[in-house]
């Protein structure tokens, strides 16, 4: 999450609770955000993530909320929202939110809100509970058991029962988008693209209590009086749903995949997490109500609570490494295999895995001590660009190295990035290089560069071009033909960083001019510096 520009370095004194768990890991926290965060209101229905790494949190009372990992950013009624209790939001894939108030919903694009309110007295009006996104179209599920629908923001209906007679017990959206539709006569109905179908029927006599899904599983819980709970799978290729045995008493409020987790509500309230593998459950929280258990994109774990505010439960921030060695660290990368690299001034290279750390160290070039840069490519091989020459890692063999005796430009490797085919594209202090693993080949000035010293290079696979910062702007490279990308504002500026951000779109740091964010399918650029609010116009 929080991936927007910068990796911003936070030592959490307070608010940070240690969570020692003997089925999870013990490098797990746990830390409380309330109103003297800046959480407008202390209890939380919902939490989703958009595709920026921001959340949206709905609270009960105080509006919809923005986190970016520092900062709460609160909007009300006063900017435009219906209500200022808020108890769902989904996400459409134009990245509108649809947020869900009890009489009504509000639609924000990021820049303006619009209502939909059924006509009528309010007291009289369906109490609205859930929306959900069906491909272009919002589906609305209300008190006690209809459905509206809304389309390129016309409301078709706001409460109709689904058949004549027939009302809503759940719906449950699969992760491909589409609908499983649970009706008061036990029917589970599958809706897709193509159309609607019943794949099921629930056991008879039982109620629906919630539905969840663990792994490739859907999990339907029922209760009945006599047997109390129990839990059935949903086969939708048979089209069948059978008993399943588990020893799961509490409610699931959510299957972590990455690490196999169940996170359950407790007996009398709080939260239990149960890892696959381990003997019982680890309490998480106690005397709480937990409304919901939320996984971000970068595995924190978000708890949102009527009351106690938002838990979020994660890795520790910071572990410290403490080496006098260890410093003028230049770059940091984590393998494919969970091994953190780390390349530092003129300490070599430093590796560590599960507790064990490994000192790569050249006592013959102390040049190539220097590590500007440590990338994995597509073959999990480990390229390390130094001031003495790129190095490749192979785990068995150790580093073969290549030099100017080789056939790089120079001695001193600035940036590496790989194309689809796997080839590496070196950035010099003398020049650009393509290495298809046999033979390098060159360009400088005389192929067009702007210079030949080489800051920085990122390969846009997509468009199959790489993009090459210099001491003064941008040139590009596309079938072997260099070009320079024209930014008036980055004429003659130093790039010093180049990333993508999002699926398409560049991100250029600059010594002394802040950044850009650069489309290449439109060629237009939108720009950042101190007058904007930057710290420092040097990225």
């Amino acid at each position: 999450m929080y991936r927007f520009f910068f990796a911003v370095l936070l030592l959490f004194v307070s608010a940070i609770t240690s969570a020692q768990h003997g089925g999870l890991q013990s490098s797990f926290a746990l830390r409380n955000y309330t109103a003297i965060h800046g959480l407008p209101q202390s209890q939380v229905n919902t939490i989703v993530e958009d595709d920026n790494g921001y959340l949206w949190m709905a609270t009960h009372g105080g509006g919809l909320t923005r986190f970016d990992g520092q900062e709460f950013k609160v909007y009300t009624t006063l900017d435009g929202l219906l209500s200022n209790i808020i108890l769902h939001i989904a996400i459409d894939a134009q990245k509108n939110l649809w947020i869900v108030h009890p009489r009504g919903i509000t639609r924000f694009d990021g820049v303006t809100f619009k209502k939909f309110q059924a006509s009528g007295e309010l007291s009289k009006l369906k109490m609205v509970r859930k929306a959900y996104v069906f491909q272009d179209t919002v589906f609305i599920t209300s008190s006690p058991g209809v459905l509206g629908k809304i389309y390129k923001d016309s409301v078709y209906y706001w409460s109709k029962e689904y058949e004549a007679g027939k009302l809503l017990t759940r719906i449950h959206q699969l992760r491909n988008g589409n609908l499983l539709i649970c009706l008061n006569d036990g029917r589970i109905i599958l809706k897709t693209p193509e159309g609607e179908s019943t794949i099921g029927t629930a056991p008879v006599s039982n109620k629906l209590v919630y539905i969840y899904t663990a792994g490739d599983k859907i999990l339907f819980v029922f209760y009945a009086e006599k047997e109390g709970y129990s839990t059935w799978s949903l086969n939708i290729d048979e089209r069948k749903l059978t008993p399943f045995n588990t020893n799961i008493n509490q409610q699931v409020l959510l299957f972590d995949e990455a690490t196999k987790t169940y996170w359950m509500k407790g007996e009398n309230g709080g939260l239990l997490a149960w890892r696959e593998g381990t003997s019982k459950p680890e309490v998480i929280l106690s005397g709480i109500d937990v409304t919901q258990v939320f996984a971000d994109s970068e595995g924190n774990i978000w708890i949102a609570t009527n009351g106690g505010g938002v838990f979020k439960y994660f890795h520790q921030d910071f572990s410290k490494c403490s080496s006098e060695n260890m410093r003028g660290v230049m770059s940091i990368l984590e393998d494919s295999h969970h091994a953190s690299w780390i390349g530092t001034m003129g300490n070599g290279i430093w590796r560590m895995k599960d507790g064990k750390v490994d000192k790569f160290q050249d006592d013959k070039l102390s040049y190539r001590n220097g590590v500007n840069c440590i990338v994995e490519g597509p073959d999990k091989t480990v390229w390390v660009g130094t001031t003495g020459g790129l190095g490749k890692y192979d785990g068995k063999k150790g580093f073969t190295w290549y030099t100017p005796e080789d056939g790089l430009t120079g001695w001193s490797v600035l940036g590496i990035s790989f194309d689809e085919k796997g080839n590496l594209w070196i950035g010099t202090g003398a020049g650009l290089n393509y290495f298809d693993g046999r033979k390098f080949t060159h360009y400088k000035t005389e192929q067009g560069l702007l210079t030949n010293l080489v800051n920085s290079l990122y390969y846009a696979e997509k468009i199959k071009t790489l993009f090459v910062g210099n001491e003064f702007g941008v040139n590009t490279i596309s079938n072997g033909k260099v070009k320079l990308l024209r930014i008036k504002e980055f004429e003659n500026a130093m790039i010093l960083s180049i990333q993508p951000y999002r699926d398409s779109l560049l991100l250029f740091g600059s010594g002394g001019a802040g950044f850009a964010v650069y489309n290449p399918q439109t060629n237009k650029s939108y720009f950042i510096n101190t007058h904007d609010g930057l710290k420092s116009d040097f990225i």
